[in-house]
Parts: structure tokens; sequence; C-alpha cells
């Protein structure tokens, strides 16, 4: 199948403008004998400046090859989502926050007003982007039985009840600031069972000091003490972000507040048992790779005992960096994505022959 052919529908959910792709190629399979045993959703969050069409090209690439030309038919459906992060596209309020510290003079075309709240503002919006992304997971089941079958059309002969399969897997793509996010969804969305980081970074701290050097606002051996006494990074912000480890979101994720620490307090025990892509460009200036190797050895080194079984985190993360590629989403990038989301449709299929889906009954009460 052609990507441009992959089918894309528009709910909102949550308050968001959720774009779901797939949906049409899926709707056949919902009547296949035997049916579908299982659904995967591949959640993509886009870069800062961008909005969610950014994301449509490897959707629509991940879906095409899942969905060969007929008579041909997969046994597990696979869709794609997008939306528009906080303050992006449909959802901007503030053009300034999402800008950065500092900006070349002009007449560079990317030259800007200077935003001095930059660390604020990124986390406040990528960390937003994980609790919107917690609730979205939630409602899709219930919209996509209503898309199948809308209200007021009562199954018949002629229109049968459709009912997908259970999702069982959830994969979340995030692309730099979306990558950002994208850790924070693998560490506080239970149902996150895997995770694509595509120039992303786990060391929030780390990384803003990284900024202030790199825009000289601070002299290059800086440390987080004189980023406070900047006034550019203020203590309650670093104590947030450096010190708390925050447990995994609940049912109730209003409660908590997601938000990325650095590398030694970030909990790994909501890891368990799911896989996680690294991918990092070796000449990326604004986000560099070696940010996130101290998360990614890390998760490497320790074993976490939960419920009298051992997880090996060291088969769970996968960290490729990519020579001569800067802060990019690369065409080897793109391959790694397709190839690590084949991987985990089969995983899905595989454990859905293990477990028997169980076909549920309905009555007309």
């Amino acid at each position: 199948m052609e990507a441009d052919e992959i089918s894309q529908h528009t709910y909102c959910i949550s308050g968001i403008q959720v774009h779901i792709f797939g949906l049409d190629q899926l709707r056949p399979l919902l009547t296949a004998s035997p049916p579908l045993a299982c659904l995967t959703v591949l959640h993509t969050l886009h870069p800062r400046l961008r909005d969610h069409t950014s994301m449509a090209p490897i959707i629509r690439q991940c879906l095409a090859a899942h969905y060969p030309p007929a008579p041909s038919a997969p046994t597990s459906g696979l869709l794609g989502i997008s939306f528009d992060q906080r303050n992006h596209g449909t959802r901007s309020v503030s053009p300034l926050a999402n800008l950065a510290f500092s900006s070349p003079p002009p007449p560079h075309p990317s030259a800007h007003e200077p935003n001095p709240a930059h660390a604020l503002d990124m986390l406040g919006i990528y960390a937003g982007t994980a609790l919107d992304l917690g609730f979205i997971i939630d409602l899709l089941p219930s919209y996509l039985e209503l898309h199948y079958n809308p209200p007021g059309t009562p199954p018949n002969e002629t229109h049968p009840l459709l009912l997908p399969p259970p999702i069982t897997h959830h994969i979340a793509l995030g692309v730099s600031l979306g990558g950002h996010a994208a850790y924070l969804a693998a560490l506080y969305l239970p149902k996150i069972t895997a995770a694509i980081i595509v120039i992303g970074c786990p060391d929030y701290p780390a990384l803003m000091l990284h900024r202030l050097k790199q825009s000289k606002l601070l002299p290059p051996s800086a440390t987080l003490s004189d980023a406070i006494a900047s006034r550019y990074l203020p203590e309650s912000f670093i104590n947030l972000i450096s010190t708390t480890p925050h447990p995994p979101l609940t049912s109730s994720p209003i409660l908590t507040s997601p938000v990325l620490t650095s590398p030694h307090v970030a909990p790994l025990r909501p890891l368990m048992g799911k896989k996680l892509l690294v991918l990092s460009g070796k000449e990326d200036k604004l986000v560099p790779a070696e940010l996130a190797r101290g998360f990614v050895e890390r998760v490497r080194r320790e074993v976490v005992h939960v419920g009298g079984v051992f997880f090996g985190t060291g088969a769970a993360i996968r960290e490729v960096v990519f020579d001569g590629v800067g802060h990019e989403f690369s065409e080897g990038m793109v391959q790694e994505v397709r190839g690590f989301v084949r991987e985990r449709v089969k995983e899905a299929e595989a454990e859905a022959q293990r477990e028997p889906r169980v076909e549920v009954q309905r009555q007309r009460l």
C-alpha cells in the first residue's frame, strides 16, 4: 500500500484535535475470520516550533508497510496518532514561550526575540503534553468503538457491531521536544509499552545548562549553581527537576506532575517490561548525544526486582548515534524507527497468539 493511501480522521479527544491514521485500513479486518487479536497504536510527538503535520510522513510509512495490498492481510492492527503539543499549531497561545534563551542577530533567518523563561516554558509544554497523551490513551478505545458504530445505527445483518481488538501496545515516538516528552511517557504512563526518542534528552538540568553556555549567557565552566545565580534557572525550578523522583501516573494523573529529572533520580521501576530506542546525531549541538549517556548507561546497568521477576534493563534499551548527523530526523533514523515499530507489532502478535482473545458477547437490553 502507498503511504498517501493511509486514511486520516480527526476527533476532539480531551479537548484536543487528535488525528488518527489507519482507521479505514483497519475496518475490513474487524470482520475477518479469525478476528484480529490485538491492536498497536503509534503515538507521535512533534518537535518544537513544528506541529502535528510534521509527524504524518513517518506515521504513513509505518502503516503503509504494515497493511500490504490485498489479498494479503495482517494478523494484527496498527493505528497512528498525532496531535499538536501545547502552545503549538492549533493550540498556540504565546509564540514567545516556544523560543530559546537567545537568538542569532538579524538578518539570520532564525533570528527572534530572546525568551529568558525558556527553561520553564519548554518543560511546561512537553510535561503537559505527556499528561495530554495519558488522557488520549485512556479515551481512545471508546472513540474507536464510536467511530465504527455511530450512535443511532443499531447493529443488524448489513451493519454488524464492529468491536476493535484490545490495544495491547502503545508506542510513543517523539522528535526533539517530542523526544523529551517520549521519555516522560515511558517513565510515567503505564500503558506505554515502548518509546522511540529521536534527538531528545532525559537530563533536563544538563540540557538547560548546556543551552545557557551555548547562548554565551554563562561561561563554559559554569555549573548549575551559576545558572541559579544568573536567574535564568530559579532555585525552586532546579529543585523540582533534579531532586524529586516523581511516581508514575495513576488513574488520577492530575494529582501528579511528571517532569524530566536528572538521570540519577529518574525512576526506573516503571520501565519494567518496556523497550526504548534512543536515536541521536553525533554532530547535534542543540541536544548533544552525550547528555543522554548517563540515563542510557544507568538503564543498561541496573536490574530491578519487581514481583519476583528480574528485569534486566540492558535488554530494554538500544542507543544509536549517527555519524555526521546534527539536530535532525535523518533517513537513517527513519529506517530505525520503521524497524522498531515492525518488531513491536510482531511482539504484539506473538503475545496475542499465546493468549487467545476472549470474545465479548453483547445483548440488547
